[in-house]
């Protein structure tokens, strides 16, 4: 299973902010006790700033490229455009990291970066070295929230939350963890989708 994740910016400015996308694959592989239990893997790292008829042409070439499964974009700014484009195309997309949450929740960086944590502490997020970019996102990662950039880390939250939210990944103590032998189906989110 490959899913995309993007964080897009509003321009091509030097100083502005990047549009960043990764690729992350979940695999399975055997735990300490011998049990397959899924795993997820940084495939690919991208990043640059670009004007928003370049961003989709790019994320097109990233999507034929990688062939992903699902593709998640933040539902915010230059995302929202992004989403309709691509969905009008016939293209599906999955918003992600909106900023509409429930009541006494928070969905700043910090606190999405607190919710995957322990999925990055649990030995499953594994990175292919082939990809230079990689090591700049687990930088990013690192550094929130006060690193110089964080497009990045925010594709890699955004990522693992929505595979864990999906329960295609977690940690061996989840009650919904998948293993390889397990027949549990995927479960999707209710309501609309773009």
């Amino acid at each position: 299973y490959k899913r995309q994740s993007l964080d897009t910016a509003f321009t091509a400015k030097t100083t502005g902010y990047f549009s960043a996308c990764t690729t992350w694959g979940v695999f399975y592989h055997p735990d300490q006790d011998g049990k397959y239990l899924a795993n997820v893997m940084l495939i690919n790292s991208y990043r640059d700033r670009l004007e928003f008829p370049a961003l989709k042409s790019q994320v097109l070439e990233l999507m034929k490229d990688w062939s992903p499964d699902t593709t998640v974009v933040e539902d915010r700014g230059s995302g929202k455009s992004l989403i309709q484009e691509l969905t009008s195309m016939g293209v599906y997309i999955e918003p992600g990291n909106s900023s509409r949450m429930g009541a006494g929740m928070s969905n700043d960086k910090v606190a999405r970066a607190n919710a995957v944590s322990d999925i990055f502490r649990s030995g499953v997020v594994w990175y292919n070295t082939n990809c230079q970019l990689n090591e700049t996102t687990i930088e990013e990662c690192a550094d929130l929230p006060k690193g110089d950039n964080d497009d990045l880390a925010d594709t890699a939250t955004q990522a693992i939350k929505t595979l864990r939210e999906r329960m295609l990944i977690g940690t061996k103590h989840d009650e919904s963890q998948l293993f390889q032998d397990d027949d549990t189906p995927v479960r999707r989110n209710q309501g609309r989708m773009y």
